[in-house]
């Protein structure tokens, strides 16, 4: 599959175009308090460039942008996020945006490092 050349979000093209008209900061907010709720949490697009919500990674039927766990306070090196390794592959500026946007919304102001 030549993803330069496909009709739907896999679309390089279309795929940014859809990101870019993302609020990020709703996006991290969201993911962050199902994560709070519902242990895990996860944001994720359709075919369409619609941008849905999970309570856990069954529910999802598209491309992950990121995903929050609860974190457990006796283990350090839990994060409390990540962002999505195609994301920063495709789009670097999007995904660090995103990872700056979840850190905001996590209150650490600092986000983990990409692997």
């Amino acid at each position: 599959m030549d993803a330069n050349h496909e009709s739907s979000i896999f679309n390089v093209t279309q795929l940014r175009g859809a990101l870019e008209q993302l609020d990020l900061n709703e996006v991290a907010t969201r993911a962050i308090e199902l994560a709070e709720d519902y242990m895990p949490g996860c944001a994720w697009l359709d075919a369409n460039g619609e941008i849905h919500f999970a309570e856990t990674m069954s529910q999802v039927d598209g491309l992950v942008l990121c995903q929050a766990t609860e974190v457990d306070p006796d283990s350090p090196d839990e994060v409390p996020f990540w962002v999505a390794s195609w994301l920063d592959e495709l789009f670097q500026d999007i995904a660090g945006a995103l990872r700056t946007a979840l850190a905001l919304a996590v209150g650490t102001g600092s986000a983990p490092e990409p692997e």
